[in-house]
C-alpha cells in the first residue's frame, strides 16, 4: 500500500476506483 499509495497519491481520490492500472500509466507518465 505505501508504494501503490506513493505511485497513486494524486489519483488515488480520482482513480480510486482504477488505480490498479490507471495510477499504474498515468503516473509514470505525468
Amino acid at each position: 500500500l505505501e508504494l501503490r499509495r506513493s505511485k497513486g497519491m494524486v489519483l488515488d481520490d480520482d482513480d480510486h476506483d482504477t488505480w490498479s492500472a490507471g495510477s499504474f500509466f498515468t503516473n509514470p507518465i505525468l
